[in-house]
């Protein structure tokens, strides 16, 4: 066979082949062989993309979910620390008052000592004295209450802190001749809880200040409060009163004011 007819038998015949033939000892690939080929080999890449696509998807998914895990435990575990000190903080009050409660049971238990003292003896005071208040160096005109525990005094702006691991409160006396204000911070000796004429209780904190009357000068305990809707911002208790004084409500201003700067 020449190669002319060769050639023209390969025109013809070979695109109908459907796999490769050798001419002139070279391999010749039919087109359609070809075309098939290279789809599906695109058929193939493109299934391949697929699979990586929905692999790096599902990568990411779990990703996220252990991301949204990880801030929920630490949501939660933030959340159980902060129940914890409350826990804490709200058994150290319970103590701290149990605590109080005890301290004032055992100093009311305390038997007073006998007075020495007669009824003629005692001082008489009227229904309103003028008190000093070595503190500020100055007088307050306050009404002597024999039904009153603890002596109270009008204070404004009460923050209690911490100094030392020691509760402390800061607080204004106010004078109510002049307004000055003076800032104090005392100790916290105990807490109390006054009731109200409407069945309402009030949470007062206790310090010790120093007072002169009538040549007396003594460290008492006083309640802090908002005394600005009582005609008298100093009511003096028993505390003052016991051992020392009666009170005949007939009187007023029986004491004389002495100047505070050489009493402390």
């Amino acid at each position: 066979m020449n190669k002319e007819l060769l050639a023209f038998l390969c025109v013809v015949t070979l695109p109908m082949c459907s796999v490769p033939v050798a001419i002139d000892g070279e391999d010749y690939v039919p087109e359609r062989v070809l075309v098939a080929t290279k789809k599906k080999l695109a058929k193939a890449e493109a299934k391949n993309a697929l699979i990586k696509a929905e692999s790096q998807k599902k990568i990411e998914e779990i990703e996220t979910q252990k991301a949204l895990a990880e801030l929920e435990a630490r949501r939660e575990l933030e959340a159980a620390e902060m129940q914890r000190k409350l826990v804490e903080e709200e058994a150290a009050r319970r103590v701290a008052e149990a605590q109080a409660q005890i301290k004032l049971i055992e100093e009311r238990s305390v038997p007073q000592p006998e007075s020495s003292l007669t009824q003629s003896d005692l001082r008489v005071l009227g229904e309103v004295e003028p008190i000093g208040v070595l503190d500020v160096d100055w007088y307050y005109s306050a009404r002597i209450d024999t039904g009153a525990t603890t002596s109270s005094i009008h204070a404004e702006k009460i923050e209690p802190f911490e100094r030392d691991g020691v509760q402390w409160v800061r607080f204004e006396l106010v004078n109510e001749e002049s307004g000055k204000k003076e800032k104090l911070e005392r100790k916290i000796e105990r807490k109390v809880r006054i009731k109200e004429h409407d069945d309402d209780s009030e949470r007062r904190y206790v310090v010790k200040l120093h007072v002169y009357y009538g040549g007396e000068n003594e460290l008492l305990e006083f309640t802090l409060t908002d005394r600005s809707g009582y005609k008298y911002p100093l009511l003096v208790g028993r505390n003052l009163l016991r051992g020392i004084a009666v009170v005949d409500v007939s009187k007023k201003n029986t004491l004389k004011k002495e100047k505070l700067e050489d009493k402390e």
